[in-house]
């Protein structure tokens, strides 16, 4: 691959996702395959489901335990300067979807019971 093919899929995702694919609804989750997509096809396959797995938890133990792929990779990929750019990006795509489920609790609110000295006291 070029120099060039190269800049040019770090500049622009592999595949943009359909609005329809990061919706909000219930109906339709945000899959690591949907969000795997994202990145560049330049990384590596691993590196790419490491990274859809970190923006959709958010933390890098979670991804690790969604993925199987040891948390210390993650930390030896951060040298390529490829890979540290695409993370940036899904910590970003991460703290989106943190703060959309905050306004929406926010909004809806949660359905969670009441609890006092271990007894249901409410909804």
């Amino acid at each position: 691959m070029s120099e060039k093919e190269k800049e040019q899929s770090m500049n622009e995702p592999a595949v943009v996702p359909t609005e329809s694919e990061l919706s909000d609804d219930r109906n339709t989750k945000l899959t690591l395959r949907t969000l795997k997509r994202i990145f560049p096809a330049t990384l590596k396959h691993k590196q790419r489901r490491y990274l859809a797995a970190y923006a959709i938890t958010g933390g890098i133990v979670r991804a690790t335990k969604k993925t199987g792929i040891d948390y210390r990779s993650h930390y030896t990929w951060m040298k390529q300067p490829e890979y540290a750019e695409a993370f940036e990006y899904a910590k970003q795509i991460a703290g989106d979807m943190s703060e959309d489920e905050v306004i929406r609790r926010g909004a809806e609110g949660i359905d969670a019971p009441i609890i006092y000295k271990g007894e249901i006291t409410g909804q």
